[in-house]
């Protein structure tokens, strides 16, 4: 169905036509032509019964009184249809706002003069967008959607020339901070191939943020020394630790002791504060770092003795891990001359001497290989070669003919057959100016043409044009081969791209968008996803995109005074905001981390924890005595009683009476007892009725046992406590009392009487009793008694009121 019609359709909602009936009639392809032209028992059966016929008839009552200011209006109703929600759509209608105001206003002038918040603005914007894209399409627009478009058509270029604007300020930033010099204003848009009118404008707002300077020589990314910026900072309480570890080379060690404490702690300081500093002067080396595997002397070797530099750069960046190659070393703009001194300091043992003799075992390999394989080859052929493994590998990072093809290995191409077969003509790479892609991105564009050249993947791909472009081969000029399969168009990076596209799937799931990025973009779901959860998690809310509304310094610094607890359970912490007057909607997980919290499904924790078990732990640990009811809202909690659990089975917490706990730490301060004291008692014990298996802590006070903890008045739980997780007792409650089994197998009490009962034969039941509750401390009333009988073939006779090991010994007594 044209947009045209299903405006006009969406006009009905105006005259009480509900949205269900608007979207089926869109669904089933009803005009409203048809409508006023056929039978409603017609439009009943195009719409599949879903339509009744009182709903056809009204819609003809309503075109043949207003069909003229039906098929002419624009209503705010094609906000729904185009994904703006139902409540949004509602409330621009209760408030009389129409399509035209909407489109005539801007996101600021939408704020002031409507009073929405961010969040909803870019709602209202995205869908606007969309309904300019598709009206812009109809052949012949009615007056008001001319009108609509016409004052779109002004906000769609204001923010053009601001998009423009910032995306040029981007590449402007990124092109300065890759260069050593200052660039002129030529120069740079010759490498940005942008108009001149909007560079000055571009440079003029990086001017006025002092994000850049302007000199005689051109423009430069503003940067000072890492000494300007720590004197800037001097009233920094950490600065000399800092001054220690950056400008004097101080090792955590030595940092530490000087001041009384532990080495990670000064590496936490230092990285937390290091972590707050802007460019500066000694980032400029900081991609060959990141990238490769530097040493100091290398460092300086390649960029002369700066240890201030290194110290920085070591501290705050992780060294890369591969070898530094050729490639990277032109990206420090370092001579050619420089480039060969460092990496070939005696040529004639590192020139490629062996290279047709490489070239030839190559060749020979009908599928992927390793280095090692190949060097093992190539020794086992040449052994008066005598070259080590590394010096090999070194000779095949430079020849042409071997490509990377990632996790597979290497595999042999003739470049010059490539060249020859005019592969690169088959490719226009004009087609992803102003992007950032992935080489899967090309290879898929293109797999008709891979299959021909016989390139099997997107790495080998990356290589290749990688090669062909430090060889001057390729038609594209402003390229960046990234770490593979990354590849950058006109300085676009993939989180300009992100940023750029994130705000289009506002309300749609994160799998639509991981989606998109691969299928426009060529990039992997497993890698962007793991991107999209860590640099993009203020977007991100439930598994969908949100439209994400940053909280404001003073809504921080509000919310910071009020919310002082570590713990919130959803209900107590919406309450804590609501309290301040704001809506509880706005807490997204981004901007709960801003406020020192992370939110969970049922409560919100500190960000001083990184879990739960580890805030119980905590706050458990903390008291060395306490009760139930100091933690009475989290007893029921699994993760709380998993932690008190744990904390018991290290007899680091004991139950010394019924919900009453005692911390090991007061054990020891106050008695004076050890853990081994403990698991020696418990050793003792275990030893004294090895043979009888079955006790209570009465019957052990009974027979001989003694401790400390008698004094003390504590209870069975305690030593129930030292055995919780031993493997060889077993125990049981007994009305009360704990029931102890030297035993790998489950007991109950009906043991312990079967017990009783083979070693008398038989008792009378005010014996066994008499037994049970003054040597166990157990009391049993006589229905319990006669079950325990059916457990192991015991009997009961009710005459002399007497238990028998067996009915038999019954029969022959009587």
């Amino acid at each position: 169905m044209e947009f045209g019609e299903i405006i006009r359709i969406n006009n009905l909602f105006d005259y009480g036509v509900k949205y269900s009936i608007i979207n089926k009639l869109i669904e089933y392809n009803i005009t409203l032509d048809k409508i006023k032209t056929s039978d409603i028992e017609l439009i009943v059966q195009m719409a599949d019964y879903h339509i009744s016929s009182y709903h056809v008839n009204k819609i003809s009552r309503i075109l043949a009184k207003k069909g003229d200011e039906v098929y002419k209006e624009c209503s705010v109703h094609i906000l729904d249809y185009l994904g703006l929600s139902k409540g949004l759509v509602r409330n621009l209608k209760n408030n009389n706002i129409t399509m035209i105001d909407l489109s005539s206003c801007n996101d600021e002038q939408m704020k002031i003069k409507y009073g929405f918040n961010q969040s909803t603005v870019k709602k209202i914007d995205n869908v606007l967008d969309k309904f300019f894209e598709e009206a812009t399409k109809i052949n012949n627009k009615e007056l008001i959607v001319k009108e609509i478009c016409e004052a779109r058509q002004k906000v769609v270029e204001q923010k053009n020339r601001k998009y423009i604007c910032e995306f040029c300020a981007n590449n402007i930033m990124q092109v300065l901070s890759n260069t050593k010099e200052p660039l002129d204003l030529f120069v740079l848009s010759k490498q940005l191939n942008t108009p001149m009118d909007d560079l000055n404008k571009a440079i003029t707002y990086l001017i006025k943020a002092k994000k850049i300077e302007a000199t005689s020589l051109g423009f430069s990314v503003v940067r000072i020394s890492l000494e300007e910026y720590l004197e800037s900072i001097n009233e920094n309480p950490k600065i000399d630790i800092i001054k220690m570890k950056l400008l004097q080379g101080k090792t955590l060690q030595e940092i530490g002791m000087k001041y009384n404490v532990s080495r990670e702690r000064i590496r936490q300081i230092v990285s937390k504060e290091i972590d707050k500093f802007p460019l500066l002067n000694e980032d400029i080396h900081y991609k060959i770092y990141t990238n490769c595997r530097i040493t100091r002397k290398n460092y300086y070797k390649l960029f002369g003795y700066c240890p201030v530099e290194y110290n920085y750069l070591s501290t705050k960046y992780k060294s890369g891990k591969r070898e530094i190659t050729e490639t990277d070393l032109k990206l420090e703009k370092l001579t050619q001359q420089e480039i060969d001194n460092y990496l070939y300091p005696d040529k004639d043992k590192t020139s490629i001497k062996y290279y047709n003799e490489i070239k030839k075992i190559v060749e020979e390999q009908n599928d992927y290989f390793s280095k090692e394989s190949i060097y093992q080859l190539f020794i086992a052929e040449y052994p008066e070669s005598n070259l080590s493994e590394r010096n090999f590998e070194a000779k095949m990072e430079r020849l042409d003919f071997i490509v990377n093809s990632g996790r597979n290995g290497f595999r042999y191409f003739d470049m010059d057959k490539l060249i020859d077969g005019n592969f690169l003509l088959r490719i226009d790479l004009s087609n992803y100016k102003y992007k950032c892609v992935s080489s899967l991105k090309i290879f898929k564009d293109y797999i008709v043409v891979m299959n021909d050249y016989g390139i099997k993947n997107e790495y080998e791909l990356h290589n290749i044009l990688r090669y062909f472009y430090e060889n001057g081969l390729l038609n594209y000029e402003y390229i960046c081969f990234k770490r593979m399969p990354i590849i950058e168009f006109n300085s676009v990076t993939k989180e300009a791209i992100m940023s750029q596209t994130i705000k289009n799937f506002y309300g749609k799931t994160i799998d639509d968008y991981l989606e998109y990025l691969y299928e426009e973009y060529g990039f992997r779901k497993d890698t962007f996803g793991t991107i999209l959860s860590s640099s993009y998690s203020r977007y991100i809310e439930d598994g969908k995109i949100i439209a994400y509304d940053s909280l404001s310094l003073e809504e921080i610094n509000r919310l910071k005074s009020i919310l002082v607890d570590d713990f919130y359970s959803l209900k107590d912490f919406q309450s804590k905001v609501e309290s301040m007057g704001m809506p509880f909607n706005k807490m997204t997980q981004y901007n709960t981390k801003m406020i020192g919290y992370k939110k969970y499904e049922k409560y919100y924790l500190s960000l001083k924890y990184s879990t739960l078990k580890e805030y119980f732990t905590s706050i458990i640990s903390q008291k060395d005595v306490f009760d139930k009811n100091d933690f009475l809202d989290f007893w029921n909690n699994m993760t709380f009683n998993g932690v008190l659990n744990k904390l018991k089975s290290n007899l680091d917490i004991f139950e010394y009476q019924p919900n009453h706990y005692i911390s090991y730490r007061r054990l020891n301060e106050r008695i004076g007892v050890t853990k081994e004291n403990l698991i020696n008692l418990k050793n003792q014990l275990k030893n004294m009725f090895s043979k009888t298996i079955f006790f209570t802590m009465k019957y052990a006070y009974k027979n001989g046992y003694k401790d400390v903890f008698q004094d003390y008045d504590f209870k069975d739980c305690f030593y129930k406590g030292m055995f919780i997780y031993d493997n060889d007792v077993q125990m049981v409650s007994v009305n009360g009392t704990i029931l102890f089994g030297i035993t790998d197998q489950s007991i109950s009490v009906n043991n312990l009487i079967e017990d009783i009962l083979r070693k008398e034969k038989s008792i009378s039941r005010y014996n066994l009793n008499h037994v049970l509750i003054e040597d166990y401390g157990i009391e049993l009333e006589l229905f319990e008694l006669k079950n325990a009988m059916h457990h192991f073939n015991g009997y009961y006779c009710d005459v002399m009121d007497k238990f028998y090991i067996t009915y038999d010994l019954f029969l022959e007594e009587i």
